[in-house]
């Protein structure tokens, strides 16, 4: 969550305290308990109910989250698409490595506007297609090639696996790539900017904000910088090493001149 957060204060300002926060895909709610013992009121919802029904479907083994945790996770409606909140619910909405497995941006992103309070902000961190160098769910280099087929059999045959393929043999691995990355996307920024704008947002990519104000090793290496003229070194270098961060807000009607 630190990471989140501090994209939210370097974006837009210190956060509310006891703020509402939606942690969007929250899987089995782990990210829940940690805003809780900072005072928040935290909230998750995922297309899938990891944390009790369908918990064989998560990626990695996870206890089960405690009764006061469960109580605060939710399901979305998938189609139409529909998060289960009433509008204009919450201060934050935020979401860590889940924009890469949207399909349908736009109807996502119209349903966080419509969850968003009038003065909220949602931020989110996933992967560019130029970064990491090695793509995170099937542990193959070069994410932007991972979505050729042809690619993916060569890496199986190859011998590469990820954590959770010991044993399988390469038809296999191969298989088990493809169907993961028919659901892992890399959208341009323009796509994304674009879907974003769609759905009433406003939209923008933060990586700038976040290097420079923080709280992070990258501010210090940016300070450090800056003393000697060079600062925009470490911007150069967070843009091209850092994941996306995108920061939405609602439209905000301008306020009518009284009379």
């Amino acid at each position: 969550m630190g990471p989140l957060l501090a994209l939210i204060e370097a974006a837009e300002g210190p956060l509310k305290p006891g703020a509402s926060i939606l942690d969007f895909g929250c899987g089995v709610g782990n990210g829940i308990a940690a805003l809780l013992a900072r005072g928040y009121d935290a909230h998750g919802v995922d297309i899938y109910e990891y944390w009790g029904e369908h918990a064989e479907l998560y990626w990695t083994d996870a206890p089960p989250p405690p009764p006061d945790i469960r109580e605060r996770l939710s399901v979305a409606q998938i189609d139409p698409y529909k998060l289960p909140y009433s509008d204009n619910s919450f201060d934050y909405v935020i979401s860590n490595q889940v924009i890469e497995h949207v399909d349908n941006r736009r109807s996502v992103f119209e349903e966080i506007r419509r969850v968003l309070k009038a003065d909220g902000t949602s931020v989110h961190i996933f992967p560019s297609r130029w970064t990491p160098l090695v793509e995170g769910h099937v542990n193959v280099p070069f994410p932007m090639l991972c979505k050729s087929e042809a690619y993916l059999k060569l890496a199986a045959i190859a011998g590469i696996r990820g954590p959770r393929q010991a044993g399988f043999n390469w038809q296999g691995v191969y298989q088990s790539n493809v169907a993961q990355m028919k659901i892992t996307h890399y959208p341009s920024k323009r796509e994304i900017l674009c879907d974003a704008q769609s759905a009433g947002l406003l939209a923008r990519f933060a990586q700038d904000d976040y290097i420079a104000r923080g709280g992070t090793g990258w501010m210090h290496l940016y300070d450090r910088l800056s003393r000697f003229g060079l600062g925009m070194l470490a911007l150069a270098a967070g843009r091209t090493f850092l994941q996306h961060m995108l920061v939405l807000t609602p439209r905000r009607c301008p306020a009518r001149a009284e009379r």
